[in-house]
């Protein structure tokens, strides 16, 4: 298997070559002979792998894909070392290690961000937003979401019809249908850029993108309970399907979704129909179509009232179901079988040079028994030694086993998911140095405002998260009461103050957001000043009065500021673990990198800045450990 792997290999390249030359007759020759058009011969392996892909043909796809994305690399052909990338996760996801495509998209995603390809992202995000729908992580959604608000129309507007495909499908499956219906309507009118012309060659693919647009769009209205919308909707995709062919996929398909129309209406004969149709265009009954007709045809029949073939249908249905699975389990005994003919044969073998080895068996218990011997002596010498170490091993696993579990206390202490609100888009992060740190953030949702906070605790380890873990609580507690961001930071300031013999202090920056207005109340405790700003345009930091850091003197009264509105503007807050990151050569990131960055790079969502931001401590870091805790917190307001 592993020669006709190589085989093949080699002659999908010569065959790549041999096109590359042929494309290029006519060019300047070398003294080496024609020029190569890598081009041509990365766009002849990624087909080939699509096709290895579609064919469910795994291992082709896992060992190809590395030479052709190797190739692409090399010639710095990015569009195709993406596409291949994305095809190959896309394996994995299908290959049931939806896991292993989501470290696979995390990797696409930095390659791209640090290249600044935005079509590579915008792939790295379709495989993230695909590998959480195999997980039924409802993330998927903000995956498709950034794709779709990122993506470059590399690839046609055919490729960006299945990202509001997905993308639609995903909303529907959460049940968020406001946002499927923006979305659509984005879609609509993007569709509407591409009316069908008969006379065109691009007319199924056109047509395609118009069925799909008004699949979903029934799906909505039939969800909405507007079926007159829904049937019209019905109406038009039957029509741009029979331009884009009806395959048995797409009619069993179409099928389906009139069935769901139907029975909403209260038609039923109708729905009846549709399923008899539908098993029509599958006449193998242990497809899954026949069979998903079949179950419909059940449910039909029992809305009719014809109760006893509504139970002759869900009979052949499980009985069906039932053959199937026993052909799945017969296949992978005929598997088992296979391995273990093989492994008879295998077992002969040995036997047989057990004889041989049988003749050197007396020299080597010769030798054994020296070697025993030794170590007896070596065992009885170090056997307190040893003892001792084993006690240290199992000290050292207690206390890394309880420091695992303070992470994972303290991480579940600040929010891991962020509210999709209108106009306002908020994202944050928090990275200890070690297993639990002093960093944190939080924040709170009250009657149209948003309270926010991020800090930093001096010092590092576990005194400092027990005493993030005090900072926390009573961040949500004094919340809640609604009170100013000044009036929170010294209430929080008397409470720690108070028998603070270690003399611990957290530097903080307070917030509340009116989300009507738009109006900014704020308090900074000694804490480094946030960016404030246009991405892209013009940012800088932030203006403040100082302030003393929260718990260090009981008593102190903290003065906030207010920014009337910071309507279009983004805020950016981040711990000392940003700016003082240091590298080998302990040199640390600087204000200056973190701004330039800010100011220099147009951002399209929150998560979007904070992930940057990480590439680029990590970069600048070069290997080197992390010498502090770092947190970001970063809202968009629009």
């Amino acid at each position: 298997m592993k020669y006709t792997t190589l085989l093949l290999i080699i002659v999908l390249l010569t065959t790549a070559f041999t096109i590359s030359c042929q494309n290029n007759r006519g060019m300047k020759s070398t003294s080496t002979g024609d020029s190569i058009n890598w081009k041509d011969s990365a766009k002849y392996l990624s087909m080939k792998i699509e096709e290895y892909y579609n064919n469910d043909e795994n291992d082709s796809v896992y060992q190809l894909s590395p030479i052709a994305m190797k190739l692409c690399r090399e010639h710095g052909i990015w569009h195709y070392y993406y596409y291949t990338w994305s095809i190959m996760a896309m394996t994995y996801i299908w290959d049931n290690q939806p896991n292993v495509a989501i470290k696979e998209a995390q990797q696409m995603q930095e390659d791209a961000l640090a290249r600044n390809d935005k079509y590579g992202l915008s792939k790295a995000y379709v495989v993230l937003g695909e590998a959480y729908a195999a997980q039924d992580n409802p993330e998927m959604t903000h995956a498709f979401r950034n794709a779709l608000n990122i993506f470059q129309d590399t690839d046609g507007f055919g490729s960006k019809t299945t990202i509001y495909g997905k993308y639609s499908m995903a909303l529907n499956a959460q049940k968020k249908f406001e946002e499927m219906d923006s979305v659509l309507t984005r879609w609509g009118a993007e569709v509407a850029h591409y009316p069908l012309k008969k006379d065109q060659d691009s007319t199924s693919s056109v047509a395609h993108w118009h069925y799909e647009y008004l699949y979903w769009m029934a799906t909505l209205y039939i969800h909405k309970k507007q079926y007159q919308k829904a049937e019209a909707a019905v109406d038009s995709a039957s029509y741009y399907l029979d331009f884009s062919g009806r395959t048995v996929i797409n009619q069993s398909r179409h099928e389906g979704l009139c069935f769901e129309l139907a029975k909403c209406k209260g038609d039923f004969k109708e729905a009846l129909a549709s399923c008899n149709r539908k098993m029509a265009l599958t006449p193998s009954k242990t497809s899954s179509n026949y069979m998903s007709a079949l179950e419909k045809r059940s449910i039909a029949h029992e809305l009719l009232g014809h109760y006893q073939d509504a139970l002759a249908d869900y009979r052949e249905f499980k009985l069906l179901k039932d053959s199937v699975s026993q052909e799945e389990t017969q296949e992978q005994l005929n598997i088992l079988n296979k391995r273990f003919e093989l492994n008879e044969l295998k077992a002969e073998k040995e036997r047989e040079q057990m004889v041989a080895r049988q003749k050197q068996m007396i020299l080597y218990i010769a030798i054994v028994s020296l070697l025993v011997i030794g170590l007896i002596v070596y065992i009885v010498l170090h056997r307190k030694a040893e003892r001792r170490m084993a006690k240290l091993s199992a000290e050292k696993e207690r206390m890394e086993s309880e420091l695992r579990i303070a992470h994972d206390i303290q991480t579940q202490m600040v929010p891991s998911k962020f509210p999709h609100l209108e106009g306002l888009d908020i994202y944050a992060s928090m990275t200890p140095a070690r297993e639990v740190g002093g960093d944190l953030f939080d924040y709170l949702l009250s009657d149209g405002k948003l309270y926010f906070c991020l800090g930093d605790v001096s010092g590092k380890g576990v005194p400092a998260a027990l005493f993030m873990t005090q900072v926390v609580k009573l961040f949500r507690a004094i919340a809640k009461q609604k009170v100013s961001p000044a009036e929170m930071a010294t209430r929080i300031n008397n409470e720690l103050s108070e028998n603070n013999e270690q003399g611990m202090f957290v530097t903080m920056f307070i917030g509340c957001l009116d989300m009507s207005t738009r109006h900014l109340d704020f308090c900074n405790c000694g804490h480094n000043p946030p960016v404030i700003g246009e991405w892209g345009r013009s940012c800088n930091f932030l203006q403040m009065d100082p302030n003393s850091p929260i718990g260090l003197l009981p008593g102190m009264e903290f003065k906030g500021e207010e920014i009337e509105s910071i309507k279009g503007q983004t805020l950016f807050i981040y711990s000392d673990g940003l700016n003082e990151a240091e590298n080998l050569q302990l040199e640390q990131f600087g204000d200056d990198r973190l701004l330039n960055i800010l100011q220099t790079t147009r951002f399209d969502s929150a998560f979007q800045v904070v992930e940057t931001m990480k590439v680029a401590v990590n970069q600048h870091r070069n290997g080197a450990e992390p010498n502090d805790d770092l947190s970001m917190f970063c809202i968009i307001v629009d």
